[in-house]
């Protein structure tokens, strides 16, 4: 990925954003899992 200097930065992957929360996988099912922690209100590192 290059540097983009004013923080765009061009991926191949799909991008989801959400207002409180966050998931960053490159496999869907771990995604879907992430998001399904984050809407029973759990978190995770």
């Amino acid at each position: 990925m290059k540097y983009e200097p004013d923080g765009y930065r061009k991926s191949r992957r799909s991008v989801v954003m959400a207002p409180n929360g966050m998931v960053a996988t490159s496999q869907p099912l771990a995604a879907q899992a992430g998001i399904e922690i984050l809407k029973a209100g759990g978190n995770a590192i």
